[in-house]
């Protein structure tokens, strides 16, 4: 890890990351994590999984009542760590379920828990916008769309053309869902990664989050 000479400051800081899928969301919020010395957390991880259990179970997703029963079954450890949290299956059923009120407000009170417990470098589509609103640090990374579908693309393997048609519509799902739109938030930075590195996004942020003054939510 890259030596940081105010690590100490970061303490209990809160680092909002959104942004649609495809702008390097994960990886820089990881390494921007490791950077400060905080915990990261992946909040689209949480509703993958989720969307997963629900698939793999049979709920019906398009009943509210029956996915919101679902919560009660789920253990969020015991899927955690599944390698087909990265396909376009557990994409799909994450945007499904995301929808779901009863879903977001559950996911985002455990949310706001674990940030609250330590800091930590939050990646999501709404950790600014409904998870931490209140703090200073809030970015959106965006990215041209062709580079997005490419990078997704190569992350998951298929068909070019599929997968940039997923791409789009997994942006068109989330940018209008009634509950927690994708959208950026008023006093987010905005970070265009289409010609950045990971390291350039990374460093740009850090340096972002240290004018600022390590101010806790």
């Amino acid at each position: 890890m890259r030596p940081f000479p105010c690590m100490a400051k970061t303490k209990n800081l809160i680092v909002a990351i959104d942004g649609p899928s495809g702008t390097g969301k994960s990886t820089v919020a990881k390494k921007l994590a490791e950077r400060l010395g905080l915990p990261y957390l992946d909040t689209g991880k949480m509703y993958r999984a989720f969307g997963l259990f629900c698939a793999r179970r049979g709920t019906d997703i398009a009943d509210p009542a029956a996915v919101a029963a679902a919560l009660e079954a789920f253990d969020f450890g015991a899927w955690a760590g599944r390698p087909e949290l990265l396909s376009e299956e557990a994409g799909t059923a994450a945007s499904r379920v995301a929808k779901i009120k009863a879903v977001r407000r559950r996911m985002v009170s455990i949310q706001r828990r674990l940030g609250l417990e330590g800091g930590g470098v939050v990646e999501g589509r709404d950790a600014g916008t409904r998870i931490f609103p209140e703090t200073p640090h809030k970015f959106f990374l965006t990215a041209d769309e062709a580079v997005r579908a490419e990078r997704r693309w190569k992350q998951i393997g298929g068909d070019r053309d599929a997968v940039a048609r997923q791409v789009a519509e997994r942006d068109r799902q989330d940018r209008e869902r009634a509950e927690s739109p994708l959208v950026q938030a008023p006093d987010a930075v905005l970070v265009d990664t289409t010609g950045l590195t990971v390291e350039e996004v990374v460093d740009r942020l850090a340096s972002l989050v240290l004018s600022k003054g390590a101010r806790d939510v």
